[in-house]
């Protein structure tokens, strides 16, 4: 709990934990205590990361959506298709995943089949910026939600780019400046849930030359 009080504390106004315990009661004790330090109005998302299958996910949702959950992160493996067209359809909770689909072709069968609510693109596994500017566009099409997956200040410059406010997963000790990687200050800035950015050109990352 006390990685989540220092999020409060950093003015933090939504939360991802995971999940995926065998014992779905150990889930649920974490899950209530992790909402009571949040409070109701702040955002609270969970990820299984592909640990349960169709009936444990049914039978996670009928003990955790009590929690007033944003969103469930990929519960099932992320290529089954036909699971997630059931769950969605019956799930109490929205169903978010994107981050193991790799290609426009794939997030359009998931989208297609109604089978998710938010699609998470990688930028960097969908290869680049204009593949995750086509799958936005995909989404927007059918009024699907868009949260980019991980790498924070790359997901935080294309966030500012789309036409509705989302969300960036700031991870602690993830991003390329707490990584050391960057020859200099980076360009993006996280405070108070909000993404702020230094005024430059491009991308505006200087990466260290690791042959020095």
């Amino acid at each position: 709990m006390a990685q989540v009080e220092r999020w409060v504390e950093a003015g933090h106004q939504a939360v991802k934990i995971k999940v995926g315990k065998p014992d779905i009661r150990e889930d649920a004790e974490r899950v209530a205590a992790v909402r009571s330090v949040l409070g109701p109005d702040r955002r609270l998302m969970i990820d299984a990361n592909q640990r349960w299958d169709l009936p444990t996910t049914f039978r996670a949702l009928d003990v955790l959506a009590e929690f007033g959950l944003e969103w469930l992160e990929e519960p099932i493996r992320a290529d089954d298709l036909w699971a997630y067209r059931r769950l969605r359809k019956h799930s109490p909770v929205p169903i978010a995943l994107g981050e193991n689909l790799h290609t426009i072709y794939r997030f359009r069968d998931f989208i297609e089949a109604e089978a998710v609510d938010i699609i998470q693109p990688n930028v960097i596994r969908v290869g680049g910026i204009t593949p995750f500017r086509r799958i936005v566009e995909l989404a927007r099409t059918h009024s699907i939600k868009v949260m980019p997956h991980l790498l924070p200040e790359l997901s935080g410059q294309l966030a500012l780019t789309l036409a509705e406010p989302t969300m960036v997963e700031d991870v602690e000790e993830a991003s390329f400046e707490q990584l050391g990687i960057l020859d200099g200050q980076s360009p993006v800035r996280f405070s108070n849930s909000r993404v702020t950015l230094a005024d430059h050109a491009g991308l505006g990352f200087r990466f260290k030359d690791r042959l020095q």
